[in-house]
């Protein structure tokens, strides 16, 4: 949390932390008071599958999706971005460099309806994401997101920014391309800016 403090505050803003780790936390009155009037909400990385259990049916979660309706910005960057599709990976191994060596699909909190958000994409070998792409439900979507990169929702449409590219797997397509600045985007994956631009509502990342 403190390196993110201090990345947002380099950027202008005014950020504060919230310590929710638990399931008992995300129905704590404090925490749920804490985002009443936020207008920014970012979820950083770590376990995807301890975010879903954290976060699914919960206060605290259900004000998020109220700030969100409001107008706030919600963002995620790693496991962050993953919860928020109706289904994310849970890795189930890792090699010598800290990357997955094996996947499980579980339920997400369904924010994107026939996503499965893929962080890192860049940085895991590719035959691994068509092994585990092969997992997804049929007319399901793997959203590919390089890393340094994000998907942006506005009310115009999705834009992607950043420095690599996309790729979305769905159903016998594979789509991918380099996206040296800003260009559109299927509403599926991206590049996340350190400032969003205005009216941003969503922005999975890695």
């Amino acid at each position: 949390i403190a390196m993110g403090l201090e990345h947002c505050r380099s950027l202008g803003a005014e950020p504060f932390g919230v310590m929710m780790l638990r399931r008992p936390d995300a129905d704590d009155p404090r925490f749920v008071d804490a985002i009443a009037d936020a207008d920014w909400i970012y979820f950083s990385g770590g376990s995807p599958a301890h975010l879903v259990v954290t976060l699914a049916g919960s206060r605290f979660w259900e004000a998020v999706k109220a700030r969100l309706a409001a107008g706030a910005l919600l963002a995620g960057s790693s496991a962050g971005a993953m919860m928020l599709g109706e289904w994310t990976f849970e890795p189930r191994g890792r090699d010598e460099n800290g990357l997955p060596t094996a996947m499980r699909l579980r339920p997400g909190l369904g924010l994107l309806p026939g996503v499965i958000v893929a962080p890192h994409f860049d940085a895991v070998p590719e035959e691994r994401w068509r092994t585990w792409a092969a997992l997804r439900p049929a007319g399901d979507r793997l959203l590919g997101i390089d890393e340094d990169t994000a998907l942006i929702e506005q009310p115009t449409g999705w834009s992607v920014r950043g420095r690599a590219g996309r790729t979305g797997v769905g159903d016998g397509d594979t789509t991918a391309g380099q996206t040296p600045g800003r260009r559109r985007a299927r509403p599926v994956c991206g590049p996340l800016p350190c400032s969003p631009p205005p009216h941003a509502r969503g922005a999975p990342s890695c």
